[in-house]
């Protein structure tokens, strides 16, 4: 970085490829250095690095250093020619002085993975609904886990997955201790497996490598970045086989573990909100590639399930459950950051940091009642700006019910419930998606059973739902 400075302020360059992480000075503390000493004049400035786009866009902001060109290593020719070509305002020239098309650096990664039957470990299902959309879109099989004790159980039962999309802050079982687990196999331990996680703190990509992942998709995704980095290492068995040709399943979508056709779900398509303060429309919109309906249908998922993370967060607290206040930020961090709530997603950063690091409850509190009172606005503008009635339609894929794992959980909440024991509200909670998807009528009835310790009265709900289902409990 020093010599860089030194460089530029002798020399007349026209642009700068600057790697971000380096010892001494780091790329961005160079930019910010090279703009404010820069003697002949400011060059072109990309930074080229095998971190997050999003991560060195946020570091940057951080720094007052305005960074409009990343590159995410491995570089591709194509790709790199682009950039290079826009940071000096001159396009991109290809054979016979004719200029291109604007380059789509996805577009290669896509078709190599087409076919790719894939493993989702994710929580969320706001953000589950988010990658199943663009994978399946992409021509992926997608088999979705709820936390890493899920993904081994699928594992074990069916190994034929050609890569692992792993979470890292989970309940029951994190995206590290599951990948601990899947290194320690012999039977998976080439499996790619590549960490998609909101975390851009420093150190959070060395942890991931020791953990045995591959690499890392920084959230809120950028579409481009996560086809570029799983075509780095993913390989369709189809295409191994050679029989990617005869495979196109662009037209089926997402399909959960159990073979068959894909299900669906009606989802409201109404007119996006506009004028919401905290709520950046452009940028929601960007995260999900234009998808108008796949927008409004996570806005619809946000203002349900993050409604009450402040008072969730103070509950962890109360009962000195920091890592799950510390999760509950994380997962607002990202899902605000999913649909463009910038300033709630800077916030829950700054909440989320402050559990990690163990500071003072007074000052966690602070940064929460900031956080609350944006979060509520937002939520309360979304209430009014969705109408519940569902106007119109599209269709999209969801998984097919795990009836095995809706086994397993139903028989130990309901042992829980019949002990009359307070951890069936952790197992309901942890299972909150799949049960959800089974009584889509019942649940909340079986919740608020729960909360009030009318075990008995959940159990009876619970039973009756399930038996639609052949699950006997």
């Amino acid at each position: 970085g020093k010599q860089a400075v030194d460089l530029v302020a002798r020399e007349s360059l026209d642009g700068v490829l600057m790697d971000w992480k380096m010892p001494v000075m780091d790329g961005v503390e160079c930019m910010r250095r090279i703009r404010d000493e820069a003697v002949v004049h400011t060059p072109a400035m990309i930074m080229v690095t095998a971190f997050g786009r999003e991560e060195a866009l946020n570091e940057a902001q951080r720094q007052g250093v305005g960074l409009q060109y990343v590159v995410t290593k491995p570089v591709t020719p194509s790709v790199l020619l682009e950039s290079i070509g826009e940071a000096l305002g001159r396009g991109v020239v290809r054979e016979g002085g004719r200029r291109s098309e604007r380059v789509d650096p996805a577009r290669e990664a896509k078709a190599k993975l087409r076919g790719a039957r894939v493993l989702l470990v994710e929580d969320n299902d706001m953000n589950q609904e988010l990658a199943m959309e663009l994978l399946g879109e992409a021509g992926f099989e997608v088999v979705v886990a709820g936390n890493g004790r899920e993904a081994l159980d699928r594992l074990a039962a069916d190994d034929r997955f050609d890569g692992v999309l792993m979470d890292c802050q989970m309940p029951v079982m994190d995206g590290y201790s599951a990948t601990r687990a899947i290194r320690e196999n012999p039977a998976w331990g080439r499996m790619p497996v590549i960490a998609m996680t909101a975390n851009a703190m420093a150190g959070d990509r060395e942890k991931v490598i020791a953990a045995g992942m591959n690499d890392h998709i920084a959230k809120p995704l950028d579409v481009v970045e996560m086809f570029v980095t799983l075509a780095k290492w993913i390989v369709p068995a189809v295409s191994r086989s050679g029989g990617c040709e005869a495979v196109d399943l662009s037209g089926v979508g997402v399909v959960d573990a159990l073979p068959g056709e894909a299900s669906s779900a009606r989802v409201g398509v109404d007119e996006i909100p506009c004028g919401i303060p905290d709520l950046d429309v452009e940028t929601g919109l960007k995260r999900v590639v234009g998808k108008k309906g796949l927008y409004v249908s996570m806005l619809r998922k946000y203002r349900v399930g993050q409604r009450d993370v402040p008072a969730r967060i103070r509950a962890a607290l109360a009962d000195g459950d920091h890592v799950t206040a510390e999760r509950e930020a994380h997962t607002l961090k990202g899902t605000s950051g999913n649909i463009g709530a910038t300033r709630i997603q800077s916030g829950a950063a700054q909440v989320e940091a402050a559990i990690k690091e163990g500071r003072q409850e007074s000052e966690v509190m602070d940064l929460l009642v900031q956080v609350e009172g944006m979060l509520g606005a937002l939520i309360q503008a979304l209430d009014d700006a969705l109408p519940a009635e569902v106007e119109a339609e599209v269709l999209v894929a969801r998984p097919v019910l795990d009836l095995e794992g809706l086994r397993v959980s139903a028989g130990a909440l309901v042992g829980f419930l019949a002990d009359d024991n307070s951890e069936a509200a952790d197992v309901w909670h942890e299972r909150l998606g799949l049960f959800k998807q089974a009584m889509p009528e019942q649940w909340r009835q079986v919740g608020e059973a729960i909360e009030v310790f009318d075990f008995e009265g959940a159990i009876v709900v619970l039973r009756e739902a399930l038996r639609v289902h052949g699950v006997e409990v």
